[in-house]
């Protein structure tokens, strides 16, 4: 099972992210529509699967979110070759589908991290850096000069339903 730490930056200016990833060398290696169907595994829990198509890719994860300081999750990924098929399934074994998502998102990758820049119908860029050590992402954030936007390491929906509340809260600080 892999562990998987992300903090997650609001309303970033998506063009200076691009352009500081790019003068460091770091490599686009996405940019395209991402859909995924998530379905409950134990709510108690933030225990969950994510059927995600990215390009030519499908993936199936079970995610078990962990809220700390930082977003840390513990996962297990495995790529199969038919979306719907594997969304019919979970649901005739009784699993609950309760959300579908559609973002854009670009994505960048060095040696050691990932960075997502994501964008929602309806919601501002932000961007996601992902490392197993929380040290090291909150450097990162340094080097990418983004020390003053507001961060959060909530998972998605809880900071969608409280947007405007969470970006007051965190540029009154």
């Amino acid at each position: 099972m892999n562990k998987e730490k992300e903090i997650k930056i609001l309303e970033i200016d998506k063009d200076l992210v691009i352009n500081k990833l790019e003068s460091l060398w770091i490599c686009k290696v996405f940019d395209d529509k991402m859909e995924a169907w998530y379905f409950d595994v134990d709510k108690k829990n933030d225990t969950f699967l994510r059927i995600r198509t990215r390009w030519e890719v499908t993936e199936c994860t079970y995610k078990k979110i962990q809220k700390w300081t930082i977003q840390s999750n513990d996962e297990i990924e495995l790529h199969i070759s038919d979306a719907q098929a594997m969304c019919d399934i979970l649901k005739i074994v009784w699993f609950e589908q309760y959300q579908t998502r559609v973002k854009h998102r670009i994505s960048y990758k060095d040696d050691i991290f990932t960075y997502d820049l994501d964008k929602y119908p309806n919601f501002p860029w932000f961007m996601e850096i992902e490392w197993p050590d929380e040290n090291a992402i909150r450097q990162q954030i340094k080097i990418l000069w983004l020390e003053g936007y507001p961060s959060t390491s909530l998972w998605y929906s809880d900071f969608v339903k409280d947007y405007e509340w969470i970006i007051a809260s965190l540029t009154s600080k």
